[in-house]
Order: C-alpha cells, then structure tokens, then sequence
C-alpha cells in the first residue's frame, strides 16, 4: 500500500535538506517505538553527476527499510529540482505484510501504526517544508472506507425513517405533493440523468436518494402538509421570518402560523439536538466523500457521531409505531368495521365505535380522566395564586432602616427575610446580623437582601409565566407544566394514540416528568375487541372489549407535588406578614 505526498518551499536556508529531513524522521518514529531501528541509503549530487563536488556534496536520494510488527516499510525521498525557491521533496512510502509480501493482507493494528508513521513522517518533512502536498494515500483509503460504510448505513438509515413515516401519514405521492418545490425540482433534475440512462431499476422511486444528506432535515423545515403551502414555500416562508412578531397585523394569520412538516411530524419525535448533530454529520460525510487527509481525531468523532445519530434514529422508530397507523392500516380497518353489523356486535356484546370523538368520551365517562384534568386546573391556580402572593408579599418589605427605627427590630425583619428568600449564603448572613450592632454593616446587608429580593421577584415572575394547563385530550398535548423556584421543570405530556377498529390494542401514555425524566407514568389501556364465528354461525369474543384508564397514582403525585409547594410558599409568605 502507498502514501505519496510533495513537500514544497523551504522555510529556512539550511544545508542538505534531505538530510536533515531524514534525521528527523528517524527521531519522530522511534518516538512512536524506541525499538525501531532506521538506516538510510543515500545518494548524493556528486554521485548523480559522476564527478567530485568542489563544494560540500548535497544528499539527493535517501531510502530506508523498516522491519517491525510483521510489517516492511520502504521511505523513499527525492529532491528533483535545484533552484531554492521551487525546491520539492517527494515522499514515497510503501508497506506491505512482512510475511508473505501482500499489500491488501493488512491488519486494522498495522493501519493505525501506518497512521503514526504517516504523521511522523509528514511532520517531520513540514518542518524544514512550506507546505505540504497530498498526491495518493491508501491508508487515508483505508479509514475513509471504514467510515463510508457507517455513513451509508446512517444516511439510507435515515431516509428510510422519513420514508416510511411520510408513507404511513400521507400516502405513495406525499414527496411531489407535500414536499417544497425547491426540494421537488431539485430532486428531479438530480435523478434525470440517471434514470434516462439506466433503466433497469428506475421503476423504484428514489427522491429522498436523489437530495444531499444536509437536504433531509431542510426540506421538512420548509415544507407544509398544505400543499399551496409547499407550493409557495419561500414565499411563505420568507414572509413568516420577516413579519412573524407582528403577526396580530396580518390578516392571514393562520399562514404564519402554520407548522412545516419538521415541526409537526418530527422536531418532538426526534432528538431536540438532532439538527445541530445533523449538520455536523454532513459536513464530516463531505470531508470523507471529498477524499480529504483526515486525521485520527477526525475519525473517532465521526464514529461517535454516527453512533449517537443511529440510537436518534431508532429510538424514534419505536416512537413512530407507537405515535402513528399507517394510511392503508386505516383503509383496511375502517372496510371491515363497515362490514361488521351492529347484529353481530350486540351479540358479543361489544358497544360500536365509528370514530375518535366517540372513543373520548368512552374515556372521559370513567370520571378518571375528568379527575386528572380537574386536578391538573386546580393545581396550576393554586400554584400561579401562590407565587403571586409571595412576590406581592416580597414586594411589600420595607428595606430602608429609619432612625427613628428600633434598630433591634429592623435586625429580625432582615434576619426573618434572609431565612425566607436567601437559598446562597443563609447562616452567614444571619451569624452577621445577630452579631453586630453597627448600623453601616446593618445597612449593607439590607442592601444584599433588597438585592437578592429583586433577584428572587424576576424568578418568581418566570415560574408564573411557565405555568400551562389545557382542556384538550390529544397526542403529544401538553396538558400541565410549571417550573419551581430552583429550576426545576415539570410537565405532563400524553405520548401515543388509538386507532378505532376490531382487534386494535392501543396504549395512551401519560407522562409526568422532571426535568424531562419519567417521575410518574400513568395511561389508558385500550382493547377495542375482537371475535369469531364458530361452525354452527355464532358469533363469540375471543378478545375483550375495555379501557383501563390508570391515572390515580399520577394525579395524586401531580397533587402532592404541587401541595408541597405552595406549602412551602405559604409559610414563607406568613413569615413576612409579621414584618411587614
């Protein structure tokens, strides 16, 4: 196997610069093993020219042979041309298995060796070298090759995700009619040449293959599920960056606000930093497609990359099974549940479900669900009403001492504020108030506190703007979240969905989480049933029929949890009554 590269330009005069290089050498690689033993063969300018130099001879030629783990290694180096300013140096190496002189016969262990020699070797040129000039390299092969292979696994990975989940919500035609017509053209100008002249797999329809890797998420950013929408996209789009802050000024609201496909479909199913790992990920792909000299650095980031992209990709695999029916499983399930009589569903005692609107309220008649939604109201006023009474409550304390003030008094007001709001520095400031009696240090303090009041106001004022409750029953609603004075963010979230027809199972999760971590998980169980004939042409279940609503334990945490807050903020704000 070959490294070829030229350096080019001395950076300083020195004499015999092939020499010196080749000192070098030997210095950087027994550095990498000190066992390594390096001889040079060297060929002269006298020698080149047949005559004796009346100046000191100049090395032209140097090679050298190196043995080591069951590998021969050959470094060649050649100074060609004469004249200071356009001196090259050619560097040629090549190595192959000692054993039985194979050059493909290569170990992964030798090629990381290879690497180190590669480096030292090139290093050791760049010093004496302006620049340096990469001509052949199969070991920089070798790596880009292994690299390439994940990368082709990811991408396809990829695409086939987005194809599939589009496939399942829209249909055979969701990219011509769904997909941006930026994305549309140049997808099709991209698989023309192709498809015109191959034409023995062109029946396979290949426009996610035919977009650049960086184009798989950008052409869900800008794409719509209304497709006048997508047929205009950088209009609209244009339009939505300019005026989105005035938007209450448009007419057309709705527009502005319409959600493109990424953020509908997939910005919650994948991972919150998957565009910024994405992108890092297309340009490393372009690094490796360009053939670039990568170092090893370069490669152990990239292996990590694809592999935190790949758990992305299938952990939202499972996501999507669970978030979304295919189109033709709907098809196929509202056809037979049209065939099925109310007869035969009286006769195995199954109540009929015709859509989602009627499986609600199936659901919402338990009384349980009804609960945890009445819960999640009170407990969010409770909580706002709380956090407004402590911040009025803050506001109200006077922090400027009078002379006519008892000083003795106006020290508890401090040391009763400090016990309240001071999460820092609190027995140091309060050790500082009951020992001293000068009134300049009094002051200071009630500065400090007055300071970390204001401080403690703007957090209260964060934690009341987080505060959300919704009525709505849907998937991935946001039904209830809030944040605590310490930073803390709590939310509730319903996670999955049913599909209305005879043998569907279908689970709806309800998620209470801390700091995006599960703390509680309640849901519903749905079993829409199923049955049989027998031979003599009754029907019998041989499923049952029932919704488990499970939100007990969940609505009790959600209660408990907030009670403990606006427990805590009720004392606090009954201390500071006393003082002011």
């Amino acid at each position: 196997m070959r490294i070829n590269f030229i350096g080019t330009g001395i950076k300083r005069e020195v004499d015999d610069i092939v020499f010196l290089i080749c000192e070098n050498i030997t210095n950087r690689i027994t550095n990498i093993n000190n066992e390594i033993e390096i001889e040079y063969n060297y060929r002269t300018l006298s020698e080149e020219l047949y005559r004796d130099m009346d100046d000191e001879d100049e090395v032209l030629f140097a090679k050298s042979n190196i043995n080591i783990n069951n590998l021969n290694i050959s470094i060649d180096l050649k100074k060609l041309t004469y004249k200071e300013d356009k001196v090259n140096i050619f560097i040629n190496i090549i190595y192959q298995n000692a054993v039985d002189g194979d050059e493909e016969n290569i170990t992964e262990e030798q090629q990381n060796f290879m690497y180190q020699i590669k480096v030292a070797v090139s290093k050791a040129v760049s010093k004496y070298m302006n620049s340096i000039n990469w001509i052949y390299d199969e070991q920089n092969g070798y790596m880009s090759q292994k690299l390439y292979l994940k990368v082709y696994e990811l991408e396809n990975k990829f695409r086939g995700l987005i194809n599939e989940y589009m496939l399942k919500q829209f249909g055979e035609d969701w990219f011509a009619s769904k997909i941006s017509s930026e994305f549309n053209s140049k997808s099709q100008e991209y698989g023309e040449w192709y498809n015109t002249k191959y034409k023995t797999l062109n029946y396979i329809k290949s426009e996610l293959f035919n977009l650049q890797t960086r184009d798989l998420i950008n052409m869900l950013k800008v794409s719509y599920e209304n497709e006048e929408l997508s047929k205009v996209d950088s209009q609209v789009n244009a339009i939505k960056n300019i005026l989105r802050n005035e938007a209450d000024k448009i007419v057309t609201n709705e527009i502005l606000n319409e959600k493109t496909l990424w953020e509908q479909y997939f910005k919650d199913v994948l991972d919150e930093n998957i565009e910024t790992i994405w992108t890092e990920f297309s340009n490393m792909r372009n690094i490796i497609a360009h053939n670039k000299v990568i170092s090893i650095e370069f490669f152990n980031d990239m292996i990590n990359n694809i592999a935190e992209l790949n758990t992305i990709i299938e952990r939202s695999r499972e996501s999507i099974n669970i978030r979304i029916k295919s189109q033709e499983e709907k098809l196929v399930k509202q056809h037979i549940e049209e065939e099925y009589s109310d007869l035969i569903l009286s006769e195995v005692d199954f109540s009929s479900y015709d859509n989602d609107e009627e499986v609600i309220d199936r659901i919402f008649n338990d009384g349980e669900l009804s609960h945890l939604y009445c819960t999640v109201e009170d407990k969010a006023k409770e909580l706002e009403e709380s956090y407004k009474e402590l911040r009025d409550s803050l506001d109200e304390i006077n922090f400027y001492y009078d002379e006519e003030d008892d000083l003795l008094e106006f020290k508890e007001r401090l040391l009763v504020v400090n016990n309240a709001i001071n999460d820092q520095d609190k027995i140091i400031v309060s050790e500082l108030i009951n020992t001293t009696d000068k009134l300049e240090i009094i002051e200071e303090i009630s500065c400090y506190l007055s300071n970390m009041t204001e401080v403690k106001n703007n957090k209260i004022n964060e934690c009341i703007k987080s505060i959300l409750w919704s009525t709505e029953f849907s998937d991935n609603e946001k039904i209830f979240s809030y944040c605590t004075l310490n930073g803390d963010v709590f939310s509730v979230d319903i996670k999955g969905w049913f599909c209305v027809g005879i043998e569907e199972l279908d689970d709806i999760f309800i998620d209470y989480t801390k700091n995006s971590e599960i703390i509680k998980r309640g849901g519903i169980d749905i079993s829409f049933g199923d049955y049989e004939q027998h031979e003599d042409g009754y029907y019998m279940p041989n499923k049952g029929q029932y919704f488990n609503i499970n939100v007990e334990q969940l609505y009790n945490k959600i209660e408990d949890d907030v009670d403990e807050i606006t427990s805590s903020i009720n004392s606090i704000c009954e201390e500071i009554s006393k003082i002011i």
